[in-house]
């Protein structure tokens, strides 16, 4: 089976995301930056 790019990207692990756009406010902040 073949490496698929997308899954194999580095990201954010699921606790860092809702740290960092875990609400609404914090995450209307991140777009408008």
């Amino acid at each position: 089976m073949s490496i698929n790019g997308i899954q194999m990207q580095k990201g954010l692990s699921l606790p860092e995301f809702i740290q960092l756009y875990g609400t609404e406010q914090q995450c209307e902040a991140a777009l408008q930056k």
